[in-house]
């Protein structure tokens, strides 16, 4: 008889076949835009058994919307390697140092039009696209509106599970507010029907100052509590979902998380329990509700480790995401996901332009992948009519790309809801990973 510490349980192998479907699916749509198939859905990858229709439909919809991604490429003219080595090591930005770097490694639109943006928005990119560096290294995935209105639905229930264990922490007297910006309750917003805060999960991991050797990883006193392992239930089959994009814009990535994953419930029997119904590949995730992001890099993991950035809600406008390095910023609607190398690139969403109600999960991150490129066909772009997105219609060829000018008094300050789901520990730096 098989030891329990190698029957994974049944969800481990529900979400890898709900990847492998939506890798398959990627592929199919991204032969079409190349012109090597046509469309057609008896030519379509079969889903798995596990997944009902309106699962299936959600599969379908984002591989599509990632495909077009990939065909939408805008290039930066450096060497992302190159980049790294210049990068300083804290989390938040030095501005004496980012101009220095700006200079060294130009954004995407001119150092002048970036001045002139000190206090603006930056261009945005209005269409699912790439950032590459100049050897085709990914640095960032932009999927519009990519998660159906039923799925963040969803997303926002399973949250509202683990609501009432949200915590801001208080500043100690004549702490600075940005030594602690990421639990400040200054970068929190009290209004709204949810309550502000954050909570930290992880099936097995360290406080921060307890690394050493002698340690034994643990899970986090937050993932041991009823309302979370209601959330984990609940969000199984969103996260085999969430699973299926960074198995589609990150294979390595993903192919190492499963490993850990499996090590984890093999190796640590404290976190069995945990690991029984953990609900995605990722070893650590943070929710995070209402909070405003300051510019930064993420101090953890590799230069080209991903963040994972997902809004839902029913706010209206949406955010906007920074990226004052690139000298663009991202549409941060609902339904919208953002890979992108959060050790690499500055990033955040100014407080001026957060919605009320924002919620945030922060998991494990990975490793960039090459780019791919491919001829366009306008044959794709019928089925992802359905899906909302902002100017489809116009999308063109490999490398094709739209920048629009934006204005920070467009945002809407007056939204219900918004969630937001970010891959690596962007926002948890009191905990390191398991190897």
């Amino acid at each position: 008889m098989q030891s329990v510490a190698h029957n994974v349980p049944r969800q481990f192998d529900h979400r890898a076949a709900t990847a492998h479907f939506m890798v398959c699916l990627e592929a199919y749509f991204s032969d079409i835009l190349r012109g090597e198939t046509a469309l057609g859905f008896p030519d379509m990858p079969l889903p798995p058994d596990h997944l009902d229709r309106e699962a299936v439909d959600d599969c379908r919809s984002i591989a599509t919307t990632v495909a077009l991604a990939r065909h939408n490429v805008y290039k930066v003219s450096w060497d992302a390697e190159e980049y790294a080595n210049d990068v300083s090591k804290a989390a938040l930005p030095n501005p004496d140092a980012e101009a220095r770097l700006m200079a060294k490694y130009p954004p995407l639109i001119s150092r002048d039009e970036m001045l002139a943006r000190v206090d603006d928005n930056l261009p945005l990119v209005l269409e699912p696209a790439i950032v590459a560096d100049v050897k085709g290294r990914i640095l960032l995935w932009s999927l519009l509106k990519v998660l159906s209105d039923s799925r963040q639905a969803k997303m926002l229930r399973d949250t509202r599970l683990i609501e009432a264990q949200m915590t801001v922490s208080e500043l100690e007297p004549g702490a600075k507010v940005t030594k602690s910006w990421r639990t400040a309750p200054t970068f929190y917003s009290p209004n709204g029907n949810w309550i502000s805060g954050s909570t930290l999960l992880y099936p097995a991991g360290y406080q921060q100052g307890h690394e050493a050797s002698n340690q034994n990883p643990a899970p986090s006193a937050d993932v041991r509590s009823s309302r979370a392992a209601e959330w984990m239930t609940a969000f199984e089959e969103t996260g085999g979902i969430l699973d299926g994009i960074l198995a589609i814009t990150h294979p390595t990535l993903h192919a190492a998380a499963q490993e850990l994953m499996g090590a984890i419930w093999r190796e640590h029997a404290e976190s069995r329990a945990i690991m029984a119904t953990w609900p995605v590949c990722f070893s650590s995730l943070q929710v995070i509700i209402n909070r405003a992001t300051l510019g930064h890099r993420d101090r953890h993991g590799e230069p080209g480790w991903f963040d994972l950035l997902v809004t839902l809600g029913t706010y209206g406008k949406a955010s906007v995401l920074e990226l004052r390095g690139l000298g663009i910023s991202l549409p941060y609607g609902v339904g919208s996901i953002v890979p992108l190398a959060s050790k690499l690139l500055l990033h955040g969403v100014p407080k001026f332009k957060v919605a009320v109600e924002d919620v945030t999960y922060a998991q494990l991150p990975g490793r960039v992948e090459d780019l791919g490129h491919g001829e366009g066909d306008q044959a794709i772009l019928k089925h992802l009519g359905s899906l909302d997105i902002a100017a489809i219609g116009e999308a063109g060829g490999s490398g094709t790309s739209t920048l629009s000018s934006h204005r920070g008094d467009d945002a809407d300050m007056d939204g219900e809801g918004e969630s937001e789901v970010s891959d690596g520990t962007a926002d948890g730096e009191d905990v390191a990973m398991a190897d």
